[in-house]
């Protein structure tokens, strides 16, 4: 009996993680298309928050926020610049579409740490 709950514990919880990974993909191909250099860029952490707020036109809403290193102009790297996307699903759709993407303009930006990291982007403790 243990041994078909730990199956089913895990079915789930992979399940889980392939569809985290999933939202994860297609956000940074998104940011990755963004980039100078897109052949560059060498993703860090990424992960997916549920929203509090729901919306009246999209259901199942998910941030994915994350960071990302790419090369400049001049052919360096700079920095990490950090990530938030939001996707959501339209009436009547079956897939999550990416519905923004807001991009740091330059590592450590103070702006975009209180509008987007700091708001959008609080991890979810269990309870």
């Amino acid at each position: 009996m243990r041994s078909i709950i730990a199956f089913t514990l895990a079915c789930a919880l992979s399940a889980c993680g392939s569809a985290e990974s999933g939202l994860i993909g297609k956000t940074q191909k998104a940011v990755q298309t963004k980039l100078k250099d897109p052949d560059s860029a060498k993703f860090g952490e990424a992960f997916v928050v549920t929203p509090e707020e729901q919306s009246t036109i999209y259901s199942d809403l998910r941030r994915v926020c994350g960071d990302v290193s790419a090369k400049n102009s001049y052919g360096a790297y700079e920095g990490r610049i950090r990530f938030v996307g939001l996707l959501g699903k339209a009436a009547g759709s079956k897939d999550l579409e990416l519905l923004s993407l807001e991009i740091e303009p330059a590592p450590g930006n103070s702006v975009f740490q209180i509008v987007h990291w700091d708001a959008d982007c609080k991890r979810q403790t269990a309870s």
